[in-house]
């Protein structure tokens, strides 16, 4: 019998009953002959079936119903039928859970058809698998899910829970609603409809994560404002929507966000100058991210470059630390006080809570970021030169000053090398303070680092003696498995064999040895 159902051929089907075979042989599975002609949507098959006994609610091994099968592969005519003749709308699967509603919910067609049976069908029911390998889920989220407009205007026609979230440990989609997870998509339209009936725009996922920061399409944007989404939700880490978008315009593995859309934020009055919890706002964010548009457009709306937060982390520092001297160069033309003489000249010899300039800032770049190959943020040996050798040629303070951390004294020669900065900028440093290069030997290891093991660093996060004891301040304080590396250092110099004084390098390898000029 299943097979003359495959076939389509409804003599054939007719003939075989009139010889006596059972229109509820199970097949493989539990299928029966009305499950197959559900399935592939054989309206007079179906029909015959059933007018000589075939069972209408027959159900699988795995709990399907022919109405199942027939919604599933969207065959409208065969629903009508099957509706028609009392087909039960509420039974579900054995192992997703699913109901007539979620096979439905992707096909509007055979959706308005079950929709509009009577009685009236609730479509606001939830979905909770017995097979914790499927996702929970709801008749509205599964049409937003597959992009299903047509969908979406029928269920929510209903009563479709608007503010259904998908439970926590369920993917990357863990707490979003329909309207979350349509603004992520771009899916402007749908957007509109979830929020002309009421949809919450700020909705926080799982708490912690504004349904704007992922938004990437303008279209969305525009509609999200028009409701009054607020600007100034933050996430985890304290950024605005604007902070946000200020490291995501260049992150690397981050979305793309155009000009013009951040543009929008800052004309709906999105506020550029807030901190976040590590005390950076967009401006540090744009400059850390070498993102020169971005840091244009902050500069062209008056963005306070010189404001400090609680790491005293400013635009300047951000720029030489990550080697982006074109951002350097745009901020000290905007007037970066730290190392610009326009306005004052005293404060040239500004420096941070711990008496650090922006050249000592410059010298620990390497070190903060390593290598390329490990950390996409790194810049290369001749970035680094280059803001080193511009700063000196500013007259940045720093090259003669000696700074004290750990009760030990610190040259800006002897900060290169412990940091590791390239042989270049250290040979650029040497010229600029009178030393000349004489001689390459072994150099030692007096060091001490500490490297943050948490899963979401990979090893690429890595701080000095100086920084280790504020590690809550500097970097997530969640993260708590840290690891030293390398012995004490001390930067004290070293006797070169005929009373002149001079400075060792400090790292791994060999490092050139010089002497004063005088």
């Amino acid at each position: 019998m299943v097979t003359a159902v495959h076939t389509g051929n409804g003599e054939l089907v007719n003939l075989l009953i009139r010889y006596g075979a059972n229109v509820n042989a199970p097949g493989y599975n539990g299928e029966t002959p009305l499950h197959h002609a559900a399935h592939y949507g054989f309206t007079g098959i179906t029909e015959t079936l059933l007018d000589h006994g075939a069972d209408i609610n027959s159900r699988t091994s795995h709990g399907s119903t022919p109405l199942y099968a027939a919604l599933s592969k969207d065959k409208p005519k065969v629903v009508e039928l099957l509706l028609r003749r009392g087909a039960d709308r509420h039974l579900v699967t054995n192992i997703k859970n699913w109901s007539p509603l979620e096979a439905a919910s992707q096909f509007p067609d055979v959706l308005r058809l079950l929709a509009s049976h009577t009685p009236a069908l609730g479509l606001n029911r939830i979905v909770d698998p017995r097979d914790t390998t499927y996702s929970p889920g709801a008749a509205l989220y599964h049409a937003v899910e597959g992009n299903h407009l047509e969908s979406v205007k029928i269920l929510l026609e209903g009563d479709s829970d608007l503010e259904y979230q998908l439970p926590e440990g369920c993917g990357e989609n863990s707490g979003y609603t329909p309207l979350a997870l349509a603004a992520r998509e771009g899916r402007t339209e749908i957007v509109r409809l979830l929020l002309e009936k009421g949809a919450n725009v700020n909705h926080m996922i799982l708490g912690t994560l504004p349904i704007l920061h992922m938004v990437k399409s303008e279209g969305v944007l525009a509609a999200l404002l028009e409701y009054n989404i607020n600007l100034e939700l933050k996430d985890s880490n304290g950024d605005t929507v604007l902070n946000d978008r200020a490291v995501r315009t260049k992150s690397p593995g981050k979305m793309v966000v155009s000009p013009q859309f951040v543009t929008r934020l800052l004309d709906a009055g999105a506020d550029m100058d807030t901190f976040n919890y590590f005390g950076d706002t967009a401006a540090v964010h744009a400059t850390g991210s070498g993102n020169i548009e971005m840091l244009r457009l902050l500069l062209a709306r008056k963005s306070d470059i010189n404001g400090r937060g609680t790491r005293e982390v400013r635009a300047l520092y951000r720029a030489v630390s990550r080697g982006h001297l074109e951002c350097l160069k745009l901020l000290i033309e905007h007037g970066e006080t730290c190392i610009t003489a326009t306005a004052e000249p005293d404060l040239l010899t500004s420096t941070d809570n711990n008496g650090w300039t922006a050249l000592h800032w410059a010298l620990r770049a390497a070190y903060v970021l390593g290598p390329r190959s490990l950390n996409p943020w790194a810049a290369s040996d001749s970035e680094l030169t280059e803001v080193v050798r511009y700063l000196l040629d500013r007259d940045c303070p720093g090259l003669e000053m000696t700074v004290t951390t750990n009760g030990k004294q610190w040259t800006a020669l002897s900060l290169a090398r412990y940091h590791k900065m390239p042989q270049t900028a250290i040979d650029v440093l040497a010229e600029k303070s009178g030393f000349k290069k004489t001689e390459t030997r072994p150099e030692a290891v007096r060091g001490k680092l500490w490297k943050c093991r948490a899963d979401e660093c990979d090893g690429c996060y890595g701080l000095c003696f100086r920084c280790i004891p504020h590690r809550e301040a500097v970097h997530d304080p969640t993260h708590d498995e840290w690891e030293e590396e390398g012995e004490e250092f001390t930067s004290e110099v070293e006797d070169l064999g005929d009373d002149e004084p001079g400075e060792s390098a400090v790292g791994k390898g060999t490092a050139g040895v010089y002497r004063s000029k005088l």
